[in-house]
């Protein structure tokens, strides 16, 4: 398996067939980046799609053997959900929304397994995850004074035990290298009502091994969100997966959860001449006798400073603001201008935003200079127990601050 870079592609929002994740992904192999990180239900499959066709690709230039590929299963969204609303039957699903079901069965992984592959167009993978396996403690847990808690958590550990031993026999047909668990509760205290007890999983794995016929056990990886605000995991788990040999991957980098509110841990810049740039743009729709645009216009610098955390913003913008602009008919001069203002306007308010986070990172007791994001991930790759922090890298220009730290 290869040395992995510290720096992984995160492909949570990458799609085939959108041009600019392709390249992004590509820049990133041809510079020396060779973990990628995905999973069966990152953009419903076409994440793994996509990362086929550049495999595919880059093939004659970048040996497969230098590449650690992690994928992860799970879920039942999007494409599964619609097979199981058809009459697909699973073992053990857990329906934790309408929108949203769990298994972590091995008939789960077996059918999940096949499609990783075949989207990715390769024989093995380097390891496979567990896709946060505490949906079944989220479904059945409550609260605190559960009566049957204990029963729910025994019955966690059954789980999770049949699908390391699935995975080991996996492992031993060469499908895969090596499995772990990709879990949120890893970042969360003990006495949390979903913590997914840890200390036991190397001896599942053990025991799976010894069931499967292999010599040691293949429970390499394990994978959590973690950042300068969200350090639970960092202080508790990391130390305890480091010490008996995992390779500790973190996710979520820069986006910090702390009393219901999503921060940006990144430094955007203020736009220059704004107000000026964006009044010519309502001027000119003004001379040619259209009033929508600038009333539009107006109403969304009225509301800047609405926004508290990005991901408010982002919710907003791409349910209020660009589904207007698609359905309407706009000359390509016209459409060009439209989309040079909003782009303003999202890099202004997210100047604004990451001001606010700044500010009140320091009410944290948590002091930044700018860029924040390097100093967000200096402050994770400083840590010896951490492998590899994956980041997001949709745009070539993300690749870019990647690099810093391959």
């Amino acid at each position: 398996m290869a040395h992995l870079s510290r720096i992984g592609f995160g492909s949570y929002r990458v799609t085939a067939g959108t041009q600019e994740n392709e390249e992004a992904l590509v820049k990133a192999l041809r510079s020396g980046i060779n973990l990628i990180d995905t999973s069966t239900n990152y953009t419903d499959g076409k994440s793994e799609e996509l990362i086929g066709k550049v495999l595919k690709k880059v093939s004659n230039e970048i040996p497969r053997e230098d590449l650690t590929i992690i994928s992860k299963y799970g879920y039942i969204q999007g494409s599964n959900m619609r097979r199981l609303n058809q009459g697909q039957e699973f073992p053990e699903i857990v329906p934790y929304s309408p929108a949203c079901y769990h298994c972590i069965h091995p008939y789960y992984l077996q059918d999940q397994l096949k499609r990783s592959l075949e989207r990715m167009q390769i024989k093995y993978i380097d390891a496979y995850l567990i896709h946060n396996p505490e949906y079944y403690l989220m479904h059945n847990i409550k609260k605190a004074n559960d009566r049957d808690k204990e029963l729910h958590l025994d019955e966690m550990q059954k789980r999770i035990g049949k699908a390391f031993d699935a995975l080991e026999r996996e492992v031993k047909n060469k499908t895969l290298c090596s499995y772990g668990i990709s879990s949120n509760s890893f970042s969360v205290i003990e006495e949390d009502l979903h913590f997914l007890p840890y200390r036991g999983l190397i001896k599942l794995a053990q025991e799976a091994a010894e069931k499967a016929g292999n010599p040691e056990h293949s429970f390499k990886y394990v994978q959590l969100p973690a950042n300068m605000i969200e350090t639970v995991g960092l202080n508790a788990f990391v130390p305890w997966a480091a010490s008996n040999g995992l390779k500790v991957i973190i996710n979520r980098p820069l986006n910090a959860y702390f009393s219901n509110r999503l921060y940006r841990l990144a430094t955007y810049k203020k736009v220059d001449n704004f107000k000026e740039t964006f009044a010519s743009i309502k001027a000119h729709f003004l001379s040619n006798g259209n009033r929508e645009i600038p009333r539009i216009l107006d109403h969304l610098e009225n509301n800047m400073g609405k926004f508290q955390s990005y991901d408010h913003f982002e919710d907003s913008f791409n349910r209020d603001i660009l589904p207007f602009v698609k359905i309407r008919s706009f000359s390509v001069a016209e459409l060009d201008m439209i989309n040079r203002a909003l782009d303003m306007y999202k890099a202004q308010v997210c100047s604004m935003i990451s001001d606010l986070t700044a500010d009140s990172l320091k009410m944290l007791g948590i002091s930044v200079k700018p860029p924040v994001q390097d100093q967000a991930l200096s402050f994770l790759l400083n840590n010896k127990d951490i492998t590899a922090v994956l980041l997001g890298m949709r745009k070539p220009a993300y690749v870019d601050t990647a690099l810093k730290f391959k």
